[in-house]
């Protein structure tokens, strides 16, 4: 079995994409199309449940709430399966029993050769958990690690109805994304797995507070508290991150060919930017990535050009550039990714001297056409937070429209 597993990693790493679209729609398997349950073991009392739909060519779409995930094809012989997830590098790897079921792991590279989670999937006959007939929306002023000098503050935002619960916690680095779960006897669940992390969050719930644990996979924990307050707000992700300095914006990156470019005034010249500093591990990351790729297409023959910079988890060359690689090609970018560095806030921060911290993955610089940084936004919220993403969309497509009107002066 281990022998066997050992060599379709091997093909994965070396199948393309359209080899994997030639396989027969319908190999020789076990495995029931139609709606599963997957379950992740973070600890013995601690178990993620997730629905995810089979279809008849063995692609995997994992559902979040309103999200949705869908996987090439899955490779399977006799036994055995092999699932990899789109855009991040992690994977199932299982063995199909008789009774249709699958056991195995979720591994995830970036955080260990040897970081996994156990997980069961079967077949299942239970609705999934969605957001229909909402009957409230809640939002609570929530404190996690409190009482620590790790403390920071979030927004837990809320929509529930007959004892299902959907939403996020919005920080000022980011949101959690899309999470679900359910309501039993005043204590909620909210949950997600989306390729990079497995969130889970337990808490008591009432009308007036919330206390609760969160936990990140198997490697991290911490408890949180909150209290019903609706017209709380972080603060304004435009005013987080400040200028320190008035030098130029100028620094070296590396190309996908290992070259090392130098970024300079050159590089703006009578072009509005978008400098992202992200990362291809980075969900919040991914988000921005997708919508950055919409403004390009929308903006780009007015005079917008973006330029992601890349701060990578491994330190080899030759795995980020097949991790940027991927990341360019599954989210179809048009423009290049520059490699800035290890995935370190510290490492980027000394990138950008200019500016008072990187606090988040992602930030973003706005560039005016004389290489002038003009505003830093800190974080992401994205389509997980409705409302506000829409009205981080219109605050970025008025700046946007803003300096290319005067570029054009």
């Amino acid at each position: 079995m281990r022998l066997y597993f050992l060599l379709i990693l091997l093909i994965a790493g070396c199948t393309s994409q359209e080899t994997l679209d030639e396989k027969p729609s319908e190999p020789d398997s076990p495995l029931t199309t139609g709606k599963w349950s997957f379950e992740y073991e973070l600890a013995p009392d601690t178990v993620l449940k997730q629905y995810v739909s089979i279809d008849s060519t063995f692609r995997f779409t994992f559902h979040n709430g309103e999200e949705e995930i869908t996987t090439d094809p899955a490779m399977i012989g006799g036994d055995s399966i092999y699932i990899e997830m789109p855009v991040y590098h992690t994977y199932f790897i299982g063995t199909i029993s008789e009774t249709n079921t699958i056991d195995g792991n979720w591994y995830n590279p970036a955080r260990g050769t040897d970081y996994m989670i156990p997980f069961h999937a079967s077949v299942s006959e239970d609705e999934m958990m969605d957001s229909k007939g909402v009957t409230e929306e809640q939002t609570y002023d929530v404190s996690f690690s409190p009482n620590t000098d790790d403390m920071y503050r979030a927004l837990g935002q809320f929509k529930t109805s007959d004892g299902s619960i959907t939403g996020t916690f919005e920080t000022e680095t980011g949101d959690y994304r899309y999470l679900c779960g359910e309501t039993v006897d005043g204590k909620s669940t909210l949950q997600c797995f989306d390729g990079s992390h497995v969130f889970w969050f337990e808490f008591d719930h009432t009308v007036d507070s919330i206390t609760g644990v969160f936990k990140s996979g198997t490697h991290w924990h911490e408890s949180f508290e909150g209290v019903r307050d609706d017209a709380a707000e972080l603060r304004d992700p435009f005013e987080i991150t400040e200028l320190v300095s008035d030098e130029a914006l100028a620094f070296t990156a590396i190309d996908m060919d290992g070259e090392l470019m130098e970024i300079n005034e050159e590089t703006f010249a009578n072009k509005v930017t978008i400098v992202q500093i992200f990362g291809s591990w980075c969900p919040n990351c991914l988000d921005e990535s997708r919508y950055f790729a919409d403004l390009h297409a929308r903006y780009a023959d007015q005079g917008l050009q973006i330029l992601p910079i890349a701060f990578e988890r491994s330190e080899d060359f030759s795995t980020n550039q097949i991790h940027l690689q991927k990341y360019t090609d599954e989210l179809k970018l048009p423009y290049t990714i520059y490699l800035g560095g290890k995935a370190s806030k510290t490492q980027a921060a000394e990138k950008f001297p200019m500016l008072s911290c990187i606090s988040s993955f992602p930030t973003s610089l706005f560039i005016d056409g004389e290489g002038n940084i003009r505003h830093i936004h800190t974080g992401f919220y994205g389509p997980g937070t409705g409302v506000k993403y829409e009205m981080y969309q219109e605050a970025t497509e008025s700046i946007i429209s803003e300096l290319l009107d005067e570029s054009t002066l």
